[in-house]
């Protein structure tokens, strides 16, 4: 059940990632409404237990640019 929180709550950040980026935004606060979901794109590396969706966006969010991702409540 968690992991499908999380997933619903990022499924739609690499595609505003691209966006930003083709559109020349290099720095931007990117907020999000779950706590688990923010721990994954924040924290250590988990190679072996990241999801797909998980590592796309570690990726995008390894680009030279300036991107926080911040806990909304």
């Amino acid at each position: 059940m968690g992991n499908m929180l999380v997933f619903k709550a990022i499924i739609g950040m690499p595609d505003g990632l691209r966006l930003l980026w083709e559109h020349g935004y290099r720095r931007a606060i990117v907020e999000i409404d779950s706590l688990s979901a923010s721990k994954q794109l924040t924290g250590k590396p988990k190679i072996e237990n990241e999801s797909t969706l998980v590592c796309r966006i570690k990726l995008l969010l390894l680009q030279s640019w300036e991107i926080k991702v911040v806990l909304a409540f």
